[in-house]
């Protein structure tokens, strides 16, 4: 391809222990926690503070579960074809 070899010794070479594919699985999987988390605290201090009605918020969260269901299913159903 006319690129120079890579030169370095096998002793220069630094081996990484495969545990990031642990460390990234266990980060994916806090997210969506600390995600509604965060997500329930806005919604109420939202209504704490006089900014909406609870029914707002409450619409708001089923609307946006109901989106976030609908992307993580087609998500699914594309990795699966």
């Amino acid at each position: 391809m006319g690129r120079p070899e890579c030169t370095r010794s096998p002793q220069v070479v630094m081996r990484v222990p495969p545990f990031g594919m642990l460390s990234n699985e266990t980060h994916c999987a806090s997210a969506a926690p600390m995600a509604f988390t965060l997500a329930t605290a806005v919604g109420v201090s939202r209504v704490y503070l006089g900014h909406h009605f609870p029914t707002d918020v409450a619409v708001g969260a089923m609307v946006g579960g109901g989106i976030g269901t609908g992307v993580a299913w087609a998500i699914r159903l594309t990795r699966e074809l």
